[in-house]
């Protein structure tokens, strides 16, 4: 690997890896989400560093180019990644239909306990047109 290129890389991941600790800091993603991004950072740097490491697993898998195995690996890399996207928003989806049922029972609840009890806006006015109450 050119050396020039190799150097580029190892740059490259390491902004990936401050940028990431970065959108963290400023609170744009969750740690538990980050988690994921930091792996691939490392992977990165790792691959950057060694670049061996890229042709001994493009070996082991049978892949003919290098070049060829970092795409599989970027590519089943974002194919986990969406699908843990895609379980974590088949969750928030379920708890907003349980989050919307619970504050249709809570209004539904509010609105029976205001016509049990008397609003203070008519005790209020009522209270003022009492005719035994002494002029001063």
């Amino acid at each position: 690997m050119n050396f020039g290129l190799q150097i580029k890389m190892i740059i490259f991941s390491v902004l990936f890896f401050l940028f990431i600790s970065y959108t963290v800091k400023k609170k744009h993603l969750q740690v538990k989400q980050s988690l994921k991004w930091y792996l691939a950072a490392v992977v990165f740097i790792v691959i950057s560093i060694f670049p061996q490491v890229l042709f001994t697993v493009s070996h082991w898998v049978g892949i003919a180019e290098p070049t060829n195995a970092v795409f599989l690996l970027i590519i089943a890399f974002m194919l986990l990644i969406l699908f843990a996207n895609n379980i974590t928003i088949s969750k928030s989806q379920e708890d907003i239909v349980r989050l919307v049922q619970e504050i249709s029972i809570l209004k539904a609840e509010l609105k029976e306990k205001e016509y049990a009890v008397p609003s203070v806006d008519s005790t209020v006015a009522d209270a003022g047109d009492r005719s035994d109450a002494v002029e001063i």
